[in-house]
């Protein structure tokens, strides 16, 4: 029982790491599109 536990714990993990690490990806995207692809003035940075 403690093995299947633990098996699931790990695939959980997995899950949770991958969606973490799409949205740090999201959010690096987000932060380019903002502050480089908008006008180029320092305001744009205080909308991220």
């Amino acid at each position: 029982m403690i093995e299947l536990l633990s098996i699931a714990l790990k695939h959980s993990n997995i899950i949770l790491n991958s969606i973490f690490i799409g949205a740090f990806i999201l959010n690096l995207l987000f932060a380019f599109t903002i502050i480089f692809m908008e006008r180029r003035s320092a305001n744009s940075i205080w909308a991220w």
